[in-house]
């Protein structure tokens, strides 16, 4: 997610390795130096929360176990920075979230109100509590290469009606990735799979389905410090009932150049193309590009 935010984030010390920690990030506008019209202030994140030895424990609005556990690989920004999850949430709202990292190992937890989970439904009849989890892993293997490797399952608890049938929203899915250095560059290979059912608000037309499948893999290196160049594919296909309801494809490529440690420019380019989007046009092609300039404070 590359968009222009704005956030506030703290920690005070309260003494034998326990620090009380808070978080309130939103996305906006730079263009126009506004938020978006269908947005939260802070809908990226809104929590507080504790960590220590134990790891952090926090409350409120954050991201969810599938994004954190597939996102952070695909570079990219604006039109390139297309998500790896295809049907549930990518954040959590009315939540109580924990993460833990030691020696290379990662784990992730989060449940919410009862359908808390997108912030809209908190006490709906036929509502159901939301949850997530995660596991992952980062070390080196065979000399320099360092692995990653990522899972994670989500359900967001909120049923949706798929034909005649009625679902939760949920999905599992998987990261592994390797950065290869050579000289005083490097070589980023990673790929991730997801598949789920439920909310289709992922697939063009947004109808639920009761099959998603993600595909995507890039190819990303880096020379010296200053300069980084990808490629990156995306498949997505949804059906109901065994009928193809969205079939997409996307193609992304992209340059930039670190003018300093906090501020560099970009280019990227994308190419879709859509099969089957679930009742409407039968298919079509779409080219974007996004040329900028990045600055993080």
């Amino acid at each position: 997610e590359s968009n222009s935010r704005f956030g506030i984030r703290g920690q005070e010390d309260l003494g034998n390795g326990l620090a009380a920690v808070f978080t309130l990030e939103g996305r906006f506008g730079a263009d126009v130096g506004a938020i978006r019209s269908t947005d939260n202030f802070f809908q990226r994140e809104a929590t507080v929360g504790l960590k220590g030895s134990f790891g952090e424990v926090k409350v409120g609005h954050a991201r969810s176990q599938v994004e954190l556990a597939l996102g952070g690989i695909v570079p990219g920004h604006r039109v390139a920075d297309v998500d790896l999850y295809s049907v549930v949430a990518p954040r959590h709202s009315n939540g109580l979230f924990y993460s833990y990292d030691n020696a290379g190992f990662s784990f992730g937890a989060d449940v919410t109100t009862k359908g808390g989970a997108l912030g809209n439904n908190e006490g709906v009849t036929g509502s159901k509590v939301g949850y997530g989890l995660r596991l992952g892993y980062t070390g080196q293997v065979g000399g320099n290469v360092t692995l990653l490797a990522r899972a994670a399952y989500q359900n967001d608890g909120t049923p949706v009606v798929v034909g005649t049938k009625t679902v939760k929203t949920q999905e599992w899915g998987g990261l592994l990735a390797a950065v290869v250095p050579f000289s005083n560059n490097s070589l980023t290979v990673g790929v991730a799979y997801a598949q789920g059912k439920g909310n289709g608000s992922g697939f063009a037309g947004g109808a639920p389905v009761d099959k998603a499948r993600t595909l995507s893999a890039v190819i990303a290196a880096g020379f010296g410090s200053s300069d980084s160049a990808y490629v990156k594919y995306q498949q997505r296909k949804g059906s109901v009932s065994g009928a193809t309801a969205y079939n997409g494809n996307v193609w992304a490529v992209g340059y930039e150049h670190n003018l300093s440690k906090r501020t560099s420019v970009y280019a990227d380019v994308a190419y879709a193309t859509i099969k089957n989007t679930g009742g409407h046009a039968n298919k079509g092609t779409a080219t974007g590009y996004s040329v900028g300039l990045a600055h993080n404070f």
